[in-house]
């Protein structure tokens, strides 16, 4: 039977395409450039871009950020004292980038999957994810800035918030993502992109991004 280890790995990559699926079909093709490109051995993709001249969103699997600007790296930095460690860094699964390209000010969305129940989620995972994502990290060149919302990915049946507001960042919440419950993702990354990307440049909604095909594709 395949171990713990290789089924966390199979849900981070089940979530990059769904990820990845949930962009493309909320993003128009019309008004959107889509590059992709990855560094990896094993070829799976770790960064893809959807630009045009106002905006420029981006996916990133696996990200890995330190104390100090790096070549290639996305501009978050680990603020905490093991920071200063050589070769110390974080890397969440995931990091939804939007950026204006009007005034160069980009919001980050940092996700994390989880193979575990609920309950694993809440008494363990959470308070281990904020303190690296949220209390450990800041926007490079923005001294008093955080990531504007910590989302953990888990095979469940119900999302929960822990942060929700309107008004103040970042939120924290958790997203039932498996087959089955694709829409609740689907439907997490149309609100991240509604808020921040204008309508006229968004596909209107349909029955599939609430209840996708059952296909990576």
């Amino acid at each position: 039977m395949l171990n713990i280890n290789r089924l966390s790995k199979l849900y981070e990559v089940y979530n990059l395409y769904r990820l990845i699926d949930g962009l493309r079909s909320c993003l128009s093709p019309d008004h959107f450039q889509i590059t992709s490109s990855t560094t990896r051995e094993d070829e799976l993709i770790d960064r893809i871009s959807f630009s045009n001249s106002l905006f420029t969103v981006r996916l990133y699997y696996e990200p890995r950020y330190y104390q100090s600007d790096r070549a290639g790296s996305i501009n978050l930095r680990r603020i905490d004292r093991n920071s200063f460690t050589t070769g110390s860094y974080y890397c969440p699964d995931f990091v939804i980038e939007i950026s204006n390209n009007s005034n160069n000010d980009s919001k980050f969305y940092v996700l994390d999957a989880k193979y575990s129940k609920v309950q694993t989620v809440r008494n363990l995972h959470l308070m281990e994810v904020v303190k690296k994502y949220v209390l450990n990290t800041g926007v490079s060149g923005k001294k008093n800035a955080k990531i504007n919302e910590l989302t953990i990915l888990f095979p469940g049946d119900t999302d929960f918030s822990v942060v929700a507001s309107e008004h103040y960042e970042p939120n924290i919440r958790a997203v039932a993502s498996k087959p089955g419950k694709e829409g609740n993702l689907n439907i997490y990354v149309r609100n991240i992109m509604a808020r921040n990307i204008p309508l006229f440049l968004m596909v209107p909604v349909s029955e599939d991004d609430v209840n996708p095909r059952h296909s990576l594709e």
